[in-house]
Parts: C-alpha cells; structure tokens; sequence
C-alpha cells in the first residue's frame, strides 16, 4: 500500500510539474530590439490589425533608446501700466521621458506604419500626446532603415526641436545617434509533453 501511494505522490508530482512548465513555456518575451524598416514591413499586419480593433497592440510594446528631455522657454515682454519701460518674463518647462517607459502606437487614419510611427508615452485624454518616429536614411546600413524620433532643427539656434503636445520643445539627450524606437514582441509557443511510464 505505501508503494502504490509513493508511485501515485510520483506521478502527481510530476504531472503538476509538467503543467507549470507548459503555463511558463505557452508564453514568452523577446528583449526590445531596434525598430528598422525591415521590421516595420513584416510587422504591418499586426500593427494594421491592431489599429482596426483600437486595440492596445497585445503583442508589441515600444520603448525609447535613451532618455530624453524636452524643454520649452517662453519669453514675453510687456509693459505695466503707467511704467515706460518693458518687464520681460521668462516661463519655462521640462519633461523628461525615461528610456524604460512602455508606449504604445497611436493610431492615426490613412495608416503607413512604413514611414511614420507615432507612439504615445502617456495618455491625459489627448490625441496629441505622441512622438512621430521615421525612418532614418543612412549609408551605414546598419542604421539606414532605423526608426528615430523626428525632429526638426530650430531656424534660429540650429537646436533640434520636436512638436508634442501642440507646443515646440528643444530636445536633449545623450550620444551622436538620434534617439530611436524599440520594439519588444510577445509571442507564445506550445509545448505539449507527455511522460512514459514504461512497463510494469
């Protein structure tokens, strides 16, 4: 009798342990990797797909290659009453996107996920709220294809400058390559085992 419980404790044992190992292999993550033009193209099913359930794109989640901060001065110049001279007023903001925040793709219609990206790092209720990545043209082919963040250069400080919000703010980061977009993909692989117990 204590033979057949330990045999039966044994095959529990690992039927329980086959079960949790098939839960943990039924579903797996990629590291991020450098989102390219390449890329964009074999995932555009799933990006278009997504986009026409206004899903949150189950599979893809984006990130940012480095952290970034924006900055917007303001300098107005007016004149109080009964004074003759100008009081200047200086309004500034920062913010600040940390490398390791998740995005997602905002969706806009016609979609050409192959030339434009624009993924939102926050939400507030606002469509506005996003940072357009493009494909960057490049001889190195390693970096031709990349999608970075666009940005423009400032006409009168040659500083790059990226709209966000509605409002134009200076960008900084760190490093001679353009902050760029990363994507991490979730896939799932089923695993189907069974033991053989062999011949009593």
């Amino acid at each position: 009798m204590t033979v057949q419980n330990n045999r039966f404790v044994k095959k529990l044992s690992l039927t329980l342990l086959g079960f949790f190992a098939l839960i943990l292999a039924s579903c797996y993550t990629v590291p991020p990797q450098a989102m390219t033009h390449d890329l964009a193209r074999r995932l555009e099913p799933e990006i278009i797909g997504d986009s026409m359930e206004r899903s949150r794109n189950r599979g893809l989640r984006f990130f940012i290659s480095a952290d970034i901060a924006l900055e917007s001065v303001e300098t107005t110049f007016t004149i109080p009453r009964g004074e003759r001279r100008a009081v200047e007023s200086t309004t500034g903001r920062r913010l600040v996107l940390m490398g390791n925040t998740r995005g997602r793709l905002r969706l806009h219609e016609p979609l050409d996920v192959l030339n434009v990206l624009n993924v939102a790092f926050e939400g507030r209720g606002r469509s506005d709220l996003f940072f357009p990545f493009v494909p960057m043209r490049n001889e190195n082919p390693m970096l031709d294809g990349l999608f970075v963040l666009e940005m423009n250069p400032d006409p009168r400080t040659g500083r790059n400058t990226v709209e966000y919000g509605g409002e134009r703010y200076f960008v900084i980061y760190e490093g001679d390559l353009p902050p760029f977009l990363l994507v991490q993909i979730r896939g799932e692989a089923r695993t189907r085992t069974r033991r053989i117990w062999g011949l009593w």
